[in-house]
């Protein structure tokens, strides 16, 4: 009966130690071969797996990777892909005890982004299946990552001869600077300050011209004035650069004709822009004269330098009749020129 016992225990503290055995598989590396990259370049995983256990073999080894959406196997249309791991010298998917086993998987940066990756490396040791998880880290950047949007001060309607801002807002989304950064404004209905065609290096404060920094922005702007066709008219920015990307945009504004207002001027100075007001002729409403009638200051004037004595009722109607008459004869023109950020305002009475 002792000795039974004696057996039972042994094989129980066997079962106990098997149990407690340690994970033999350790990941020592798992990365890419380039980080970062560009949109539609390629880098290579390589994991390299260990075997820790000193007296078995580690079998059936193998090792996924799984990729998220914006990275891309460059063999296959699959998400994930398992290689067999086998170390040099041994049986297919077999690494001896100490020993250890790589691969690699090609993959592709499809989209501009940050990445985590994953390895799964799973195994034997005897019947006792083992497996260990590894991260590593990708960033994939825009293969023109220099972005433009364009800003303006217009709040009202463009005239001819008005003028305002126009400004280029350009950013480095990359994660490096962006070098030889040059951009130009180029419209056939507008003059601008610098002139229109010319290219001109982006600048910054602590930045050598013509570069912007990874993650900055540089903003550029043009002084406008709308030339004299009305209408529809596009103002076309674009930006080279040495490799980073040559964004291009368009704003289109309109140019309106002076049409036929009131000439009073209506929607004044606003964000820049200068409703213009309009050229009229009219004819005067009020009638000189009227003031003979019960004025009679300008009564004794008009006695006095008449030298007629005082006016009767009739001399009096007979004036405002003279002045009805020549009033009815005599249109006022008010003209208005908006020339170089300048105006101009000029009125003539006709007697016709």
């Amino acid at each position: 009966m002792k000795g039974y016992l004696t057996l039972v225990l042994a094989f129980m503290l066997a079962v106990s130690l098997v149990s407690a055995a340690e994970n033999p598989i350790t990941i020592s590396t798992f990365e890419p071969s380039e980080s970062p990259i560009s949109e539609g370049e390629t880098t290579t995983l390589s994991a390299t797996v260990q075997n820790t256990d000193e007296n078995t073999s580690l079998t059936s080894s193998k090792a996924k990777v799984c990729l998220p959406s914006g990275l891309s196997f460059t063999t296959t249309n699959e998400t994930c892909v398992t290689k067999t791991l086998t170390q040099d010298g041994q049986a297919e998917g077999t690494i001896a005890a100490g020993g250890q086993a790589s691969e690699t998987w090609q993959i592709s940066g499809d989209v501009a982004d940050s990445y985590e990756i994953t390895v799964n490396a799973e195994g034997y040791l005897v019947s006792d299946k083992y497996t260990k998880d590894k991260d590593t880290s990708l960033t994939v950047t825009s293969s023109t990552p220099l972005t433009l949007s364009l800003i303006d001060d217009i709040t009202g309607t463009i005239y001819p001869g008005n003028s305002f801002t126009l400004s280029a807002q350009i950013s480095n989304t990359g994660g490096t600077d962006a070098t030889g950064v040059e951009t130009r404004l180029t419209s056939g209905c507008v003059t601008s300050s610098p002139a229109t065609g010319v290219w001109r290096n982006v600048t910054s404060a602590g930045q050598s011209p013509g570069t912007v920094a990874s993650g900055k922005s540089v903003s550029m702007s043009w002084s406008v004035t709308a030339g004299s066709t009305t209408g529809s008219c596009n103002l076309n920015v674009d930006v080279v650069s040495d490799d980073s990307g040559n964004p291009s945009d368009t704003k289109t504004i309109t140019i309106s004709s002076t049409g036929d207002g009131d000439g009073d001027g209506d929607g004044g100075p606003s964000g820049g822009v200068f409703g213009l007001p309009q050229n009229k002729t009219t004819r005067p409403t009020l009638v000189p004269g009227v003031g003979l009638r019960n004025n009679t200051k300008l009564q004794a004037a008009v006695e006095k330098v008449l030298a007629k004595g005082k006016l009767s009722e009739q001399a009096r109607e007979n004036l405002l009749r003279l002045s009805a008459s020549i009033i009815s004869d005599i249109s006022a023109t008010r003209m208005f020129n908006v020339s170089g950020g300048k105006s101009k305002i000029t009125t003539k009475m006709k007697y016709n």
